[in-house]
């Protein structure tokens, strides 16, 4: 296998035994050496030497939940019990099939199972797989290629998106008013009276004649009432991160059983062949946008991934530095949109991965065995239709697995999931 290198993603290698972690761990299992390349000689497990320990040390336990400062209500009680309600009802929907719940199933680590999601009247979503949201409160942007700087917008696109939930603002809203006002107004306050049609009109959002008739003060009353139901399920969401750590972080604090002799065979690899570089971190990933060249639906056509999210998140109400955010001041604007956005996509997290199959933006890929055989090809080739984007060479360089070093991949990989 091609050794590609273990520091990367603008992080350097620590430079003394001082820096290594966790040092108890390592003295359990290797004395350092008298002489010589400590690096080398002093092994922890039999496998990894000091300065992979310090990596492996980075990766574990998972960290809390990112905060939420555009959502003041993102760890309020009253409003994650009602997001929890909203996450599982049908009338947020046009046709009152679908709910978040319907794609986000609870029994299956929050996704579909599909390759292409599918709601609104079986129609399909697009050209994207429906991703886990369990551990959405720790990503900086939200769906696969970002187009949302937060759990409470991105759950906003989903219900007003014609593909999904189908809602239109003012349909979202007289639906709060007739099925869900006890639990809005403890925490959010009195709605306002909704029932001048002329003023609030049964359906519509931007770009309709009924929408573009209403003041603008009373399109902002419907607007904030909006986000504030994307608040409250954003405040359910966060409650849904793992209660047990994973065999993978038992065994960096220190329990060696808690991993089979495969799987940390797989972690070497994992180290050694160059995945850290962007799946680094407490998560696993380092939340930013490459193009690997995963392949596209081949009934949907090319996908520019980040190109696309970043026009969307310019037109964006909803944004964390807009009108309707609880401090517009802490958030970043998205980068200006550039040649080098297109085919980019976020690097997911690998915690739980062993569960979210099938793999990739358009779930092309059915196994974690064919997503490791893609990045060990180094992305599609150049002449593939569905080539979309550069793939930086540092980052995805080829390399040549055998099937046994497959095998400990894909046991390192399961090992990051939380027992139920």
């Amino acid at each position: 296998m091609l050794a590609l290198g273990l520091w990367g993603c603008g992080e350097a290698a620590p430079d003394s035994a001082s820096d290594a972690a966790p040092d108890a761990a390592a003295r359990d299992d290797a004395s350092a050496p008298d002489a010589g390349d400590w690096r080398e000689a002093a092994r922890v497990d039999g496998r990894f030497s000091r300065n992979e320990w310090v990596a492996i040390g980075r990766l574990s336990p998972p960290p809390p939940r990112l905060a939420s400062p555009t959502n003041r209500w993102a760890d309020h009680p009253g409003a994650a019990a009602w997001g929890r309600a909203l996450f599982d009802d049908t009338q947020l929907s046009g046709d009152g099939t679908v709910a978040c719940a319907g794609c986000h199933a609870p029994t299956t680590a929050f996704i579909d199972g599909r390759g292409i999601a599918v709601a609104q009247r079986a129609r399909v979503l697009g050209s994207r797989n429906t991703p886990s949201i369990v551990w959405s409160a720790q990503h900086r942007w939200q769906g696969w290629a970002g187009h949302a700087d937060s759990i409470w917008a991105q759950s906003l696109a989903a219900i007003e998106n014609p593909r999904e939930h189908n809602l239109s603002p003012l349909a979202l809203v007289h639906t709060v008013a007739r099925a869900h006002r006890a639990a809005y107004e403890p925490v959010f306050g009195a709605l306002p009276d909704l029932s001048d049609a002329r003023r609030f009109p049964a359906e519509g959002g931007p770009g309709t004649p009924a929408w573009e008739a209403m003041s603008p003060a009373d399109r902002d009353i419907v607007l904030r009432i909006e986000s504030n139901v994307g608040k409250a399920i954003e405040a359910h969401l966060r409650t849904l991160t793992p209660r047990r750590l994973a065999p993978f972080d038992r065994f960096v604090a220190g329990e060696r059983e808690a991993m089979s002799p495969e799987a940390r065979d797989g972690l070497a690899l994992f180290l050694r062949v160059g995945c850290i570089h962007c799946h680094n971190g407490p998560m696993l990933s380092d939340f930013d946008f490459h193009a690997i060249r995963m392949p596209d639906d081949p009934g949907v056509g090319p996908d520019r991934g980040r190109a696309t999210a970043l026009a969307e998140l310019a037109a964006n109400p909803f944004v964390g530095w807009g009108r309707y955010s609880d401090d517009p001041a802490s958030a970043r604007p998205a980068e200006p949109l550039s040649v080098s956005a297109e085919g980019q996509f976020v690097t997911p997290t690998l915690r739980g991965v062993a569960e979210t199959a099938p793999y990739g933006h358009a779930g092309t890929l059915a196994t974690l065995e064919a997503v490791i055989r893609h990045d060990a090809m180094g992305g599609l080739p150049p002449g593939d239709p569905g080539a979309v984007g550069r793939v930086n060479p540092n980052l995805l360089a080829p390399f040549h697995p055998t099937d046994a070093e497959v095998a400990a991949l894909v046991a390192f990989l399961r090992a990051l999931s939380s027992p139920e």
